[in-house]
């Protein structure tokens, strides 16, 4: 959810770095 990661897990819209 800090958004580092474009394809995060956590919160897809916000780019969450947890997948």
């Amino acid at each position: 959810a800090d958004g580092s990661d474009p394809a995060g897990g956590e919160f897809l819209e916000a780019g969450g770095g947890v997948r």
